[in-house]
């Protein structure tokens, strides 16, 4: 929909991906499990939101997380051969990308393992984001350029800081090191009331928000109005440049 700028919905139930699509968004990242900072969905949940991708009346994608278990970033040997089984299931089910992270004790990238992941996914057509647990490594240049060296397509971060808005100046930095290698793509309470903002002090290309509220049953949801006021901008901005 968008000329230059993409934008990603983190969506964590089934409602939240028809919000996305009515939004105007171009993907979702499928999770569940929020309160815990995202866990791998259902097998059900991805088929049914693969479905509707499919069936959006435009390109729509879907990025699905692969995440064990709540807590730290680093993983047994059990623990990503679980999530690499869990990888290999999500590519029969038709995602179109799969959204990884593993880091060492040292807090280095667990290279070895992502690259891994890069071959199985792209061996099949399939997108590899490294979710935010570069937000948590030792070296920021360092990590840029081990996730350059497996093939990564994009990493989401919000600079290291609690909030994109506030880690601006060092996304802005990532993203000048980045380069055309690697999608730097800032996440973390981007909403609508920002975008402007982080657009001029990041230049990013893509954007990623839950735009999560709280509906009238008191449920936490993606909001449909704020998933298309970030979109319209995003759109209106691609135009105007």
């Amino acid at each position: 929909m968008m000329n230059n700028s993409h934008f990603e919905v983190c969506s964590s139930s089934i409602d939240d991906v028809v919000a996305a699509i009515e939004g105007g968004a171009d993907r979702v990242e499928l999770c569940r499990d929020l309160e815990k900072d995202g866990l791998t969905p259902d097998y059900e949940t991805i088929r049914t939101a693969v479905g509707l991708a499919r069936n959006a009346g435009r390109h729509f994608d879907v990025m699905v997380l692969v995440r064990c278990r709540a807590g730290g970033f680093v993983y047994t040997d059990e623990e990503k051969a679980l999530m690499k089984r869990s990888v290999a299931e999500i590519i029969s089910l038709g995602a179109d990308g799969v959204v990884v992270g593993s880091l060492n004790p040292d807090g280095t990238v667990d290279s070895g393992w992502v690259r891994e992941i890069v071959e199985m996914a792209h061996a099949s057509g399939l997108s590899v984001t490294f979710h935010r647990a570069f937000d948590h490594v030792a070296d920021f240049s360092n990590a840029l350029e081990a996730l350059v060296s497996t093939g990564v397509d994009r990493v989401l971060t919000a600079g290291g800081s609690d909030g994109a808005e506030k880690g601006a100046d060092t996304l802005s930095k990532l993203i000048s090191r980045a380069g055309d290698r690697i999608i730097v793509m800032p996440g973390g309470g981007v909403r609508s009331s920002n975008i402007s903002y982080l657009k001029k002090t990041t230049g990013a290309g893509e954007y990623h928000s839950s735009c999560r509220c709280t509906s009238a049953g008191g449920h936490n949801v993606a909001s449909m109005e704020e998933i298309r006021k970030i979109a319209q901008f995003l759109e209106e901005d691609s135009t105007d440049n």
